[in-house]
């Protein structure tokens, strides 16, 4: 049964023990007996071509063990502690960490009810993403290779779930692949998702393709008979020459570039020249370039500037035969292979190159540099709200990247659409931080001014210089947005002590009270370390100044006790007794609000509004009559707040409704511009207490509109 994966190890000289690939071949066959795919194959079908893939990626023992067994513990009676007693601890944590990421299936998100749902699991979704490949990069590697399989098979499925899949592969797995470098998979994977996800383009691209490539074949064909002679005249060693197809999607998207025009794309069919050594890469250009005239705007260095994903490679295009333009590219052996494998071809080395191997070390970590960007990406988590956080991997992760010089010829990489300050940031946090201006190929540009492929950029600096909110309208990387977060959070620290300081000075003193006044049983009370953080709290509007000197006053009052939320009455619905529910979060009912039920089997009711645009739609066979329980809770409000920004803003909001003795539930805020936008939920004992509420919110200087969200 694992014939043809013995033969593909032997091939790649992948060392192994053949005890433990009949072992594996045998567990996953038993396991998997009796089930079938959608095609009506056995389903150890799957898991064996899986582990070819990777095979034939040169990847080492454990991940094609893992490969073989990795769909056992989802798809079967198998648990981790069997496989662990199998086949070890690696392996289990290869097939946990590939069964997790199973469970992740970024599109279907969009059968939720609300967009805060899709978006919450969306986040979680990249986080789970994310984490698996920065914990273990082998984990990716067979979930890429068990999508490859998947979309080979993909005939078999309905076409709502072939478009699902494909749509999936393009926004998610065909960047994964091309960020760890390993082009054949991706382009593998972008023709297969290509034809399921755009039929109608695919095969308009298929049909202009066929009645352009015979002709581009004849010239390149006759290129690869002339080009060895020539080489060989100039005494270069040649290890093999041979024709490039470019791929549909890849010409798809060149078209869309070029209006359509086919013409225009010039490496439709491309020749590939392999030699010995880097140095005859560059004296194959130079030899190239004496017989055929070059197009000076398309010659690429990829060698000395290799890609982000590590590409290395010298490209050229020329006019050939009748002035006929065709691209050539240049490479080693081990170029071609990295360019191929990406970042399996890491493990293909260590392997080639040691004269012992043991299938039991775990060989599993790639080097530093080239999970550098993973490190970063799960550093980006921090310090987003979710929505943030979608946009910012979207960006840092997804996007095509560009090259970008120092004036003293250091290279950086950032998205396209990057600006200056996304490289300022890049280089060094404090260049950011004081960021004034910076020369683009030596002229001076504005902020938002978008870098291009190989610019030259100097970024000016001044002591006295500083972040401006302004500039996360336009930045486009995760790094440069926490830091210029960061770094308000410390400047609204360092005024909310100020702040909070001058108002707690001036309420005690009415008092005839000091800051010495506050002992370690008060700043105990307030669950803070010190009186700056108390300072904090206040000018934050968290607590009030009058509960401080209260608490002073009278330590056993009964009016001040510990802050906290508002102690919520056990919500009761009528209709519901039994059963579990969940109040929808897409139009927040509140007590008080006409309601109805949605039944969801295995999962309870979700309460709605009963104008619910969700509710109108669905199913109305699953909707139930519910109400709610007379007196049996207190109103929680959402409510919108739009103001001018300014310093103390969030602190007037917050102080008010403390003083009308109004409970906040949750808050957030965003600026847009020089607007704060604060989406709050209050919690009110009546509703005739809401329009008072919002009139006293109008009230508050700079705050220009209030009203009850959905």
């Amino acid at each position: 049964m694992c014939k043809e994966i013995e033969r593909k190890l032997n091939q790649k000289k992948i060392a192994y023990d053949p005890n433990v690939l009949a072992k594996a071949c045998d567990f996953a066959g038993k396991a998997h007996e009796g089930q079938k795919r959608a095609t009506g194959d056995p389903y150890i079908a799957h898991p064996l071509a899986v582990a070819e893939i990777l095979a034939d990626m040169g990847m080492e023992f454990h991940t094609i063990i893992a490969a073989l067994l990795h769909d056992t513990v989802e798809d079967t009676s198998i648990s981790l502690d069997e496989i662990e007693k199998q086949f070890g601890k690696d392996i289990r944590s290869l097939v946990n960490g590939v069964t997790k990421l199973s469970e992740i299936e970024f599109s279907r998100q969009y059968q939720l009810e609300s967009l805060t749902e899709r978006q919450e699991m969306e986040v979680e979704n990249f986080r789970k993403f994310f984490l698996a490949i920065a914990e273990d990069l082998r984990v990716v590697l067979i979930k890429l290779a068990d999508r490859l399989h998947n979309l080979e098979t993909l005939g078999a499925k309905s076409p709502a779930s072939q478009k699902r899949v494909a749509q999936e592969t393009l926004e998610i797995y065909v960047p994964l692949a091309d960020r760890l470098g390993i082009g054949q998979l991706k382009v593998d994977l972008e023709d297969l998702a290509f034809r399921y996800f755009m039929p109608d383009e695919y095969q308009k691209v298929r049909l202009l393709v066929s009645e352009k490539i015979d002709d581009r074949k004849k010239n390149v064909n006759i290129l690869q008979k002339s080009i060895p002679r020539l080489l060989t005249k100039n005494q270069i060693k040649v290890i093999k020459i041979e024709g490039r197809a470019k791929h549909f999607y890849s010409i798809y998207k060149k078209l869309k570039k070029s209006d359509g025009d086919i013409d225009k794309i010039y490496d439709l069919m491309a020749i590939r020249i392999i030699v010995p050594e880097e140095s005859d890469c560059y004296k194959v250009l130079g030899v190239i370039h004496q017989q055929y005239k070059p197009l000076i705007y398309r010659i690429k260095d990829y060698i000395a500037v290799p890609k982000p994903n590590g590409y290395k490679s010298l490209h050229t295009t020329v006019f050939g035969l009748d002035g006929r333009i065709t691209e050539i590219q240049i490479r080693t052996p081990k170029m071609h292979d990295e360019a191929e494998m990406g970042i399996a071809a890491h493990w293909h080395y260590n392997q080639s190159k040691s004269k012992i191997f043991s299938v039991f070390t775990r060989s599993s970590y790639a080097p530093k540099n080239d999970l550098e960007w993973v490190k970063q990406l799960a550093e980006a988590q921090k310090g987003f709200n979710d929505k943030e956080l979608i946009e910012n991997l979207k960006i840092d992760f997804f996007h095509n990247r560009i090259f970008i010089f120092s004036p003293k010829g250091n290279i950086f990489n950032l998205p396209e659409g990057a600006t200056p300050i996304d490289f300022a940031y890049l280089v060094h946090t404090e260049i950011g931080n004081h960021y004034v201006g910076a020369k683009v190929n030596g002229k001076i540009v504005n902020l938002n001014y978008k870098l291009e492929n190989r610019d030259i950029v100097e970024i000016l600096t001044s002591p006295k210089a500083k972040p401006s909110r302004d500039w996360l309208n336009f930045v486009k990387t995760s790094g440069a947005s926490q830091n210029i977060r960061s770094w308000f959070r410390k400047e609204s620290r360092e005024d909310n002590l100020k702040s909070g300081e001058e108002t707690l000075v001036s309420k005690l003193k009415a008092v005839g009270l000091t800051l010495s006044d506050i002992d370690e049983r008060i700043l105990s009370f307030f669950n803070v370390k010190n009186t700056d953080d108390l300072f904090v709290l206040i000018g934050e509007g968290q607590i009030t100044s009058r509960q401080v000197t209260n608490r002073i006053l009278d330590p056993g009052t009964e009016k001040q006790k510990r802050p906290s939320k508002t102690k919520r009455t056990e919500l009761v619905i009528k209709g519901t007794e039994g059963m579990p529910y969940r109040l929808a979060k897409c139009c927040q009912p509140c007590y008080g609000d006409k309601i109805t039920g949605y039944v969801t089997q295995g999962q309870g009711i979700t309460v709605h509004r009963t104008n619910c645009a969700n509710i109108i739609r669905n199913n109305p066979n699953k909707l139930t009559e519910v109400s709610w329980q007379s007196g049996s809770a207190i109103y929680q409000i959402p409510i919108l707040v739009k103001a001018k920004n300014r310093i103390g803003l969030l602190k007037d909001i917050t102080y008010l409704l403390t003083d009308k003795k109004i409970n906040i539930g949750s808050i957030k805020s965003k600026h847009e511009g020089d607007m704060t936008v604060i989406e709050m939920l209050i919690e009110i004992e009546k509703m005739v207490l809401l329009p008072i509420v919002i009139n006293n919110l109008l009230g508050i200087k700079d705050v220009y509109e209030v009203k009850r969200l959905r």
